[in-house]
């Protein structure tokens, strides 16, 4: 029997209505020379159906139908990748898209690496795409997802060695999240050789954004996405890495030079090149940028429903900037602007408020919640805390 080139992991539970993408996007990988393991972690009887399904059509897939693990399926993942008869494993969401170069460009790293990344690119519920900033392999990078601070990668953009696996890391069940300790425990390993691939080659759709969305839309969200895959250009053009660089200061606060910070971290060449990204570093080094400069960098942050779970952020960065006066006014301005995401951007304004005027802070916030959509409870806990 042919060893393939690689072993291909999909879990699913409950996403009958895009795992059908997620799963043709595998089969249309320029490496042909797949094994497809879609795991069943206790699935819903539509995804066992649908599964079963596809592997009629296609004898590269194993439907492995599963008991429900703890938590994420840390455990089923693991049966599976014990039983991957290829080097090369690689993993998929039952909700996301790989380009049809992926196998082959992660691929192609792991003849000397033990782990290997692509750039991250996710994709927002209003159609806007974000890229990573810096590359996973960076030590510094590494150091931060390693002791838990900061997961910038997600497991569809990743591979790694069958022989590395237990060695480095493995799933295990118990953490609060799976993949962050999977992935913890990959770039914690001094031992690891880890390799990036700076072009994109899978789109992140996060499911915690789409938690109030039905399977319908979720459906026709992914065939949306589906036509762009041969489209890797236009699917980029308007792409930008404002948010992922946001949270990395966040967590790692910028100081120094902006190309010595950049450089350090591994950021990509148009991080480097972006006045948009030094702008940014100036303000979280409380060096204010002109207020209109400060205006439109909230605004980008604030618009996306993913960056605004950020809005206290956005609002404490601004304030340390500008002061209250001035951070306050481009808030207000913001959240009065017309945009797609205007819950975010009053949370932002709320937060703002707070020094100053708590009731009417919290006013703003019931606006903001009102208005929605609120999918992890960031809004409603955010009001919450402020009646308390």
């Amino acid at each position: 029997m042919t060893v393939p080139y690689a072993t291909v992991i999909l879990p699913t539970l409950n996403r009958a209505s895009t795992l059908p993408f997620a799963l043709a996007s595998v089969q249309a990988q320029s490496v042909q020379s797949l094994e497809i393991f879609v795991v069943l972690d206790g699935a819903t009887a539509a995804c066992r159906n649908a599964a079963a399904s596809i592997a009629r059509t296609d004898d590269r897939i194993r439907v492995l139908d599963l008991p429900k693990g703890p938590g994420g399926g840390a455990e089923n993942i693991d049966h599976a990748v014990m039983h991957a008869s290829a080097q090369r494993i690689f993993y998929i969401d039952d909700d996301d898209l790989w380009l049809s170069d992926h196998v082959e460009q992660l691929g192609r790293l792991l003849e000397f690496a033990d782990v290997a990344d692509s750039r991250v690119c996710s994709v927002d519920r209003n159609g806007r795409t974000h890229l990573a900033a810096c590359r996973g392999s960076n030590p510094r990078v590494r150091e931060l997802l390693g002791d838990g601070r900061l997961k910038m990668l997600y497991d569809t953009h990743i591979a790694h060695r069958k022989d590395a696996y237990g060695r480095i890391s493995r799933w295990q069940s118990g953490a609060s999240d799976d993949v962050g300790a999977f992935l913890a425990g990959l770039a914690g390993s001094p031992s690891c050789r880890w390799s990036s691939c700076d072009t994109v080659t899978a789109l992140s759709i996060h499911g915690a954004a789409r938690r109030d969305m039905s399977a319908e839309l979720r459906g026709a969200e992914l065939a949306f996405w589906n036509g762009f895959l041969g489209r890797r250009r236009e699917l980029l053009a308007s792409a930008d890495a404002l948010f992922h660089l946001f949270r990395l200061f966040i967590f790692d606060s910028p100081a120094g030079t902006a190309e010595n910070y950049f450089v350090s971290r591994g950021c990509y060449p148009d991080i480097m090149s972006g006045t948009q990204h030094r702008a940014l570093f100036d303000l979280c080094c409380k060096k204010a940028p002109a207020e209109s400069v400060g205006i439109e960098l909230a605004f980008r942050l604030s618009e996306p429903v993913e960056s605004g779970y950020l809005f206290e952020n956005i609002a404490r960065a601004w304030f340390e900037a500008y002061g209250q006066v001035t951070h306050e006014r481009i808030l207000r301005e913001v959240a009065m602007r017309d945009g797609v995401n205007k819950a975010a951007r009053l949370a932002a304004y709320s937060a703002a408020l707070v020094r100053r005027d708590r009731q009417l802070a919290l006013s703003t916030a019931r606006q903001a919640h009102a208005i929605g959509p609120d999918p992890i409870g960031a809004l409603g806990q955010w009001c919450d805390r402020l009646a308390a």
